[in-house]
């Protein structure tokens, strides 16, 4: 008997230690995000994060690449200089939305330091097989891109290596990096969420609930040990439940400017995608395919995270709801429960666009709506006689 209850009362630590921070989590992506400058907070022995101002030097270089890339672009996939103008667009958008994000990881490192803290041992590590098979589709894809590039851009001029190696990582490599660099944030925030929920509802019910001894706690001396999910100790879970909307709070303080010029980068290639995909019909369709797909579908693992999040929210929301429903939680208890499941169906969880609205898979429709009906607009009043 005391054997099993010993191998009980080790579960819960052993699972607890095999929670890990965001460098753990993911090490590959974060490390790339690191060396690229788009992560400037470093883990210390002490568990703390502070900034490494070294990872500033990659900025230095990508930067002005970017502008040089811009300013000196002449690549005309048609005699048109109305298409060349579109075109633009697109790197336009690609480059200021870097730009904004290494600006925003100087800007906001004090707040990416909390965030990380807050997740510091609270996230599931990823299997060594799921990190090996997300490398090799990020550079599978990164390969199909400068293929592509650099069979399209040879056709019509004489482009320098760096030139079209430029043309790459300012579209779609970099972006897309950045995509999964915020897409994995929310995904934390998600796990926290999971872990929240498990603490509420241990094993799924509400008996550990009950005024009656917790099943896998110790007994010493006669008497059973406080437990988490004791009625007795409601502000345990409360706490859980504040901490875990604080870094939802912290993830908007230093991702909602970013996901607003996301999706305004995301607007301006949807429209030249559509808009080249209308004017050149048929010609280099593989190509037109792996742009939009990769952009769709980039954005739309974001989008789900974030709609995960809002789906997380609703569980904690009815779980607290439900656990004060229950007979045997005390009177007392069920006053603070409703009280904060109240509070969290007024103030949903959700990532935030800015102050404009929040995330989520009917943005993606939005846009893709809005690009769709302005690219009419630009194909109406392209010059005919140009081809």
């Amino acid at each position: 008997m005391h054997v099993r209850e010993k191998k009980n009362s080790a579960a819960p630590a052993a699972k607890q230690s095999d929670m890990v921070g965001v460098e753990r989590a993911w090490p590959v992506l974060f490390w790339v995000a690191g060396v690229l400058g788009f992560v400037l907070p470093k883990r210390q022995p002490s568990g703390h994060y502070r900034t490494s101002w070294v990872r500033l030097f990659p900025m230095v270089t990508i930067t002005p690449l970017m502008c040089w890339f811009i300013f000196t672009y002449q690549v005309l996939f048609t005699n048109n200089s109305y298409d060349q103008v579109v075109d633009l667009l697109t790197y336009s958008a690609c480059a200021s939305l870097v730009a904004f994000t290494f600006a925003l990881a100087i800007y906001k490192r004090r707040e990416t330091c909390i965030l990380f803290e807050g997740l510091s041992g609270k996230l599931k590590p990823a299997g060594k097989w799921v990190s090996l098979a997300c490398s090799l589709l990020l550079l599978l894809d990164v390969g199909l891109f400068l293929l592509n590039n650099y069979s399209v851009v040879d056709r019509i001029i004489n482009l320098p290596i760096l030139g079209w190696f430029t043309m790459t990582m300012i579209y779609p490599v970099l972006p897309l990096l950045v995509d999964l660099h915020v897409a994995h944030s929310v995904r934390a925030l998600n796990q926290v969420y999971a872990g929240t929920l498990s603490r509420i509802l241990p094993g799924g019910s509400f008996s550990s609930w009950t005024r009656g001894p917790v099943e896998g706690l110790p007994v010493q001396n006669g008497e059973q040990p406080k437990g988490v999910h004791e009625p007795g100790n409601v502000d345990t879970v409360l706490h859980h439940i504040t901490d875990t909307l604080h870094l939802v709070d912290m993830h908007n303080q230093v991702f909602s400017s970013w996901t607003l010029v996301r999706c305004g980068a995301l607007l301006a290639k949807l429209l030249d995608s559509s808009y080249y995909f209308t004017v050149l019909f048929c010609q280099n369709l593989w190509g037109w395919t792996l742009y939009t797909g990769n952009e769709i579908g980039s954005f739309l693992f974001l989008c789900r995270q974030a709609d995960l999040l809002k789906e997380n929210h609703r569980k904690v929301e009815g779980a607290l709801f439900t656990l004060q429903q229950q007979p045997s939680t005390p009177l007392e208890d069920r006053q603070r429960l409703l009280s904060l499941s109240l509070h969290l169906k007024s103030h949903p969880a959700h990532i935030a666009i800015g102050s404009v609205g929040s995330l989520g898979t009917h943005i993606l429709i939005i846009l893709l709506n809005v690009a769709l009906t302005f690219m009419a607009i630009l194909y109406q009043y392209r010059p005919v006689s140009a081809e």
